[in-house]
C-alpha cells in the first residue's frame, strides 16, 4: 500500500493527461474569445413581421420599405413602432449599430448592440437583426 501512495504523489497526471487537459483549456479559451460578437454585412430591421430597413455595413447603402422609417442623416434612423419611436444609429466603422434612443419605459434596447446578436425593444415590437442574401426593392 506504501508503494501505491508514493507512486500516486510522484506523479498525478500522465502526460497524456496533460495534453488533454491543455487541449481542454485552449479550446474553452477559443469559445469565450470567438463568440459573443456576431457580424454580418446587412441587417434588417422588422416592426412586428415587416420588413421596414435594410442596411449593408460594406458600402453604406441602405433600403427603406416603410413610411415608419425616416432617415436623419448621419446614419441615424428614426422608426416608428409601437405607438413610440426609436432612434437606430449605425456605426459603419466597428459595423454595428445601436438603439441610441428610444421612448419606450424600460429602455432596454438602448443597451443592446447589433453585434451582441439582435437588438429588440419589446414594447415597440422592434427587432435589429444580420441577414443574408441580397434584397431588391419590387418595382411595378
Amino acid at each position: 500500500m506504501n508503494d501505491l501512495k508514493k507512486n500516486v504523489a510522484a506523479a498525478p497526471f500522465k502526460k497524456s493527461d496533460l495534453i488533454i487537459l491543455a487541449a481542454l483549456v485552449v479550446s474553452v479559451a477559443a469559445a469565450f474569445l470567438f463568440t459573443g460578437k456576431v457580424s454580418g454585412e446587412k441587417f434588417e430591421v422588422l416592426v412586428g413581421s415587416d420588413k421596414v430597413l435594410e442596411y449593408d455595413l460594406s458600402d453604406g447603402t441602405y433600403l427603406i420599405y416603410d413610411d415608419r422609417v425616416t432617415y436623419l442623416g448621419n446614419d441615424v434612423f428614426l422608426i416608428k413602432a409601437g405607438g413610440g419611436t426609436n432612434e437606430l444609429t449605425v456605426d459603419r466603422i466597428n459595423k454595428d449599430a445601436y438603439v441610441s434612443h428610444a421612448d419606450c419605459a424600460g429602455k432596454q434596447c438602448t443597451k443592446m448592440k447589433l453585434s451582441s446578436g439582435s437588438i429588440v425593444c419589446a414594447p415597440h415590437n422592434l427587432t435589429v437583426r444580420f441577414c443574408d442574401g441580397v434584397s431588391r426593392p419590387l418595382v411595378g
